[in-house]
């Protein structure tokens, strides 16, 4: 499974494309904080076929050393193909539950080279300007993982 995660990016395979409402197999989802100069954010979402491995490889340019092993560098996010989901938020970020090594907790990044399990949960924390949005209802998400048949 492929499974990286930051504090600002999130990039996972799935089999439910965002952008064709769950049509055209697997993919690969990249979602991206950006930060821009009036210290707001924009949250971006790039999906591209899963066709094989040397496909996903062409998402991590290199390795880093990290306190659990080997921390993926990847490259960056490729804004000219990408759908611009929100502007102008006052935060955007992800965090991670990690359940073990106790005390359990969020953190701001994951990677299944690091770990072998996938997070318990995942918080996408998004705040907007409250007069340009008011009156909106909230959003749900709903995120489903499944690792070895057990479905979250």
């Amino acid at each position: 499974p492929v499974f990286f995660a930051e504090e600002r990016r999130l990039l996972f395979l799935t089999s439910y494309s965002a952008r064709a409402r769950g049509r055209g197999g697997i993919v690969a989802a990249d979602y991206f904080a950006e930060p821009r100069p009036d210290r707001t954010w924009n949250l971006w979402l790039d999906e591209q076929l899963a066709l094989d491995d040397e496909h996903l490889g062409e998402f991590v340019e290199g390795m880093a050393p990290a306190p659990q092993g080997q921390r993926p560098i990847l490259r960056p996010f490729q804004r000219s193909q990408a759908l611009l989901l929100w502007s102008g938020l006052r935060q955007c970020r992800f965090l991670y539950w990690r359940e073990t090594p106790a005390p359990a907790g969020w953190g701001g990044e994951w990677s299944l080279l690091e770990r072998p399990k996938m997070p318990a949960a995942i918080s996408v924390e998004i705040a907007a300007d409250e007069t340009r949005w008011k009156g909106l209802a909230p959003v749900s998400l709903y995120v489903r993982l499944q690792t070895g048949g057990v479905s979250r």
